[in-house]
């Protein structure tokens, strides 16, 4: 029995699904992606976070019940925050809180696609210094759509360094860059990867 002001956890509910080495590896980098402070738990404002992004339409009135109830699923050592172990243990229970989120979110790249957004990060990155500062987005930007007004072009700017830039230090480093691709959050244009494709990155 459960002590007052807990909840019940079973113990024995064994997991119904086991997984592949491959599979494994995905959740671990579905955790990671969302583990944004690196301390190896999620806690409830990262939750918040992954919520807000998967669910762009709840309303936050509605947010801080969804965090509690998935930290009423998944937090087993009722520590407040969800470990790996615990992350892992509620897709091999099924109970489906995080499945549709973290599918949403963090969509795993391949190889070629990380290769390639690198490129496309060093081309971009004129001075060599490892990030993209204000001007180097906009002349992505203005080579991308050269008819735009500038005005446009610079609010496209700055809801890109919102969206992006997760150390607040108003440039775009490499993994911020490519996370923006991996959660497909759309801010740098489609145009983009396609012309690296091409061999013709914008404003190179």
């Amino acid at each position: 029995m459960a002590e007052p002001g807990t909840a019940p956890v079973s113990k024995k509910k064994e997991p119904r699904k086991t997984f592949t080495p491959d599979e494994v590896a995905r959740l671990k980098a579905a955790f990671q992606t969302v583990d944004t402070n690196r301390d190896q738990v999620l806690d409830a404002a990262e939750l918040a976070a992954l919520f807000r992004t998967a669910v762009p339409d709840l309303p936050p009135a509605e947010l801080p019940a969804l965090v509690e109830g998935v930290l009423e699923v998944a937090d087993v050592n009722r520590d407040g925050t969800v470990n790996l172990t615990e992350f892992i243990r509620t897709f091999a229970l099924d109970y489906g809180v995080f499945d549709a989120a973290v599918q949403r979110v963090a969509r795993k790249l391949t190889r070629p696609e990380v290769e390639q957004l690198k490129q496309v990060f060093a081309e971009l990155d004129r001075d060599r210094n490892g990030l993209l500062d204000e001007g180097e987005i906009d002349r992505l930007l203005e080579g991308t759509f050269p008819y735009a007004p500038i005005a446009e072009l610079r609010e496209l700017r700055a809801a890109i360094l919102q969206q992006t830039d997760r150390d607040g230090d108003g440039r775009v480093n490499l993994t911020e860059f490519i996370r923006s691709f991996a959660h497909e959050q759309g801010v740098f244009p489609a145009e983009l990867a396609e012309a690296r494709a091409a061999g013709n990155t914008p404003c190179s």
